[in-house]
C-alpha cells in the first residue's frame, strides 16, 4: 500500500517535471552580420546566424527575426 503511494507520488512529480521543462523555449543568440565559408566556393558570405539552445537553426543574407525577450541575445558579428 504505501509502497503503491510511493511509487505513484513520484510519477507524479516526475510528470510535472518533464511537462515544465519540455515547455520551456530555448535560448536564442542572434549573430548578427558575420561571413560564412559555405564549404564550396572561396569567398566568405556575409550572413546572419540564429543558434537556438545548442543548435544553429538559420543561415540567413536575410534579417532573421526573433522575439526580442529576455531569453535572446543579439550581438554582431567581429572579425
Amino acid at each position: 500500500m504505501i509502497t503503491t503511494y510511493l511509487f505513484k507520488s513520484l510519477f507524479l512529480l516526475l510528470s510535472f517535471w518533464a511537462n515544465g521543462q519540455a515547455q520551456q523555449p530555448k535560448h536564442q543568440i542572434l549573430i548578427k552580420d558575420v561571413h560564412v565559408f559555405n564549404g564550396k566556393d572561396e569567398q566568405l558570405e556575409k550572413a546572419n546566424i540564429l543558434i537556438e539552445g545548442r543548435l544553429i537553426t538559420t543561415i540567413s543574407a536575410d534579417p532573421i527575426p526573433t522575439d526580442r525577450s529576455a531569453r535572446t541575445t543579439i550581438t554582431k558579428g567581429k572579425i
